[in-house]
């Protein structure tokens, strides 16, 4: 497999870690404006739809959202952690897809990264949250915005 596209995948798997919704959005949402051929031929051809795009951009948005609420679940207990794992296992098996490169690999390794960013930004997170005068809602705020930008840097990378 090609490196340009193992690092895109651990960037995706990082980003479903930090919110599971994001690395599919981001991949329909690419694929909508530049579909792929090796995509057109399988299922998976429905992430390319502008349908598939807005609600996935939806999911995101709401995830956003709930994670402010103080009753949203710790994303470090079931079934939290598996979904994250699911969205990068998923991410890395289509951007592997589309790339024409091997799937299994693709998979493992969006399920691995999605575990590394998982616990990396919880804990991340928790020590920044028990540094004196900081408010969890403005960390979470700040962890969005980082998840938004590493998008836009592996959408970028994704085109080539």
């Amino acid at each position: 497999m090609v490196t340009r596209h193992i690092n895109q995948i651990i960037g995706l798997g990082i980003l479903a870690g930090i919110r599971t919704s994001f690395a599919p959005a981001l991949l329909s949402q690419h694929f909508h404006q530049h579909p792929s051929a090796a995509l057109g031929d399988s299922r998976l051809n429905l992430l390319q739809s502008e349908k598939a795009a807005v609600i996935t951009k939806l999911f995101a948005a709401f995830e956003i959202v709930g994670d402010k609420n103080p009753l949203a679940p710790n994303r470090t207990g079931m079934p939290q952690v598996l979904f994250r794992i699911a969205s990068g296992a998923f991410a890395g098996f289509v951007l592997a897809k589309a790339k024409r490169q091997h799937t299994g690999l693709g998979l493992l390794v969006g399920a691995a990264s999605a575990v590394a960013g998982t616990f990396g930004a919880f804990y991340l997170r928790q020590y920044i949250n028990g540094l004196p005068g900081v408010k969890d809602v403005y960390v979470g705020a700040a962890e969005d915005l980082v998840g938004i930008a590493a998008g836009g840097l592996i959408s970028s990378g994704m085109r080539k």
